[in-house]
């Protein structure tokens, strides 16, 4: 920290990620969970990077899906006013929807995106840079135990509407994060399309069907079970936030479910998950601390 005529200067971290009605997104925020003292923070959407002052400021970027082309000018956008301080990436992940993702995620660019970091952590494992999952697991509500009252539930991306019915439903629009996780414990399989409706039931400790729909769900370290889905757009323009305006946004609708529950009965659960995750966190906290402090 730096004094003047009295008066003490505190350096601002400004934590930039997704600040959508999608709860995931909301929740991905390093500095919600993680004490920076000596630092002033503040969270800015990813969308308003043109608007930040960046003189003196360090930024984290994350966490979220944020390795999207379309979020790639805004990300250079940082790099360029950026002037004094630090550039972190945290918990951030690669998404690939077009073409054969499937294929090829493992070959994601992740250069073109990293260029002119400081320190990086992403969420995405089995790739050259430091595995740092979804700083979400951090939140206290994972420690609490919950017993399971339905079979299933099913869990949607607000885009990708999973059509299995009898069963429990929630958008990941529709429910503040508590009773989102409050909905997703209250299953004993999950079915989702979301990415955190996979990450949260593992961290849970529940069994997790996916319905993958871009790259950002073949990357976790852990081998959810994924049903071999195939999404159809319908034409429907999905109602967004003003904060990501000029992405289209349309909703899908998946081919079939067909033996959804025999996958559904052989989905791992993974019980060392949540501890995995959070140390790893812990270990990255520390590592972006010293780089701040020094």
């Amino acid at each position: 920290m730096k004094q003047d005529l009295g008066a003490i200067a505190v350096m601002q971290i400004i934590n930039i990620h997704r600040r959508d009605e999608n709860v995931g997104d909301i929740m991905s925020a390093p500095t919600e969970y993680f004490n920076f003292p000596g630092f002033e923070i503040i969270q800015a959407d990813v969308a308003d990077a043109a608007k930040l002052d960046l003189n003196n400021r360090h930024v984290i970027l994350g966490g979220g899906g944020l390795f999207d082309e379309f979020f790639l000018q805004s990300i250079d956008q940082v790099k360029s006013r950026l002037n004094g301080g630090s550039l972190i990436a945290w918990g951030i992940g690669q998404q690939l929807d077009t073409g054969p993702w499937w294929q090829q995620f493992k070959s994601f660019p992740y250069e073109k995106f990293l260029r002119g970091f400081d320190l990086v952590g992403l969420r995405d494992f089995g790739f050259e840079f430091p595995w740092v999952p979804c700083v979400s697991c951090m939140h206290t509500t994972f420690d609490k135990h919950r017993d399971p009252c339905h079979e299933f539930v099913v869990y949607s991306h607000r885009s990708r509407p999973v059509p299995i019915e009898g069963w429990p439903t929630l958008r990941n629009d529709q429910a503040s994060f508590d009773e989102t996780i409050e909905f997703l414990a209250s299953g004993k399989t999950i079915i989702t399309s979301s990415y955190h409706g996979m990450y949260w039931g593992m961290l849970l400790n529940r069994q997790v069907l996916a319905f993958p729909f871009n790259s950002k769900f073949l990357t976790l370290k852990y081998p959810i079970t994924l049903y071999p889905s195939v999404w159809e757009r319908t034409g429907s323009f999905i109602k967004v936030s003003r904060r990501i305006r000029g992405k289209e946004s349309f909703s899908y609708s998946c081919k079939s479910v067909l033996g959804w529950r025999l996958l559904a009965a052989v989905a791992r659960v993974f019980p060392n998950a949540l501890e995995e995750c959070r140390e790893q966190n812990r270990i990255y906290y520390r590592q972006v601390y010293d780089l701040l402090s020094s």
